[in-house]
């Protein structure tokens, strides 16, 4: 069933909210760091108020291992950084709080390589 144009106006705001303060608390300390570059990177297509996110990503050199596929640890990072904002949609105050937490339980499973230059779609979903 597909959301409702106002349902899903109200989930992107919900995430882009999120970069939002992500990009506010990282301007006021000097961190290149994997997060930071993942947030950069990461275009927003789409959100719904159910926990799903659409990112468009070029994998640049930086998210690759010597034989030029994305790094597993990079996509940790994306992976980790997507569903975090996926819960923006769902959170309320003292509920699903952003930077409230740390991952606890991460899997990763790699059917082959992304090879640099890559720029798809990616879908992310959290399901609670």
């Amino acid at each position: 069933m597909e959301e409702d144009k106002e349902s899903r106006e109200r989930a992107m705001k919900a995430v882009e909210a999120i970069f939002e303060r992500y990009h506010l608390i990282s301007a006021s300390k000097p961190y290149p760091g994997f997060d930071t570059h993942t947030m950069n990177s990461l275009k927003l297509v789409d959100a719904s108020s159910k926990g799903t996110v659409t990112y468009h990503l070029l994998i640049d050199p930086s998210m690759t291992n010597l034989n030029s596929v994305m790094h597993g640890g990079a996509a940790g990072v994306i992976f980790d950084m997507a569903t975090m904002s996926a819960l923006g949609p769902l959170s309320r105050k003292g509920y699903w709080d952003f930077l409230g937490g740390v991952t606890r339980i991460l899997n990763l499973s790699f059917l082959r390589g992304v090879p640099v230059g890559k720029s798809q779609n990616y879908e992310f979903e959290v399901t609670i």
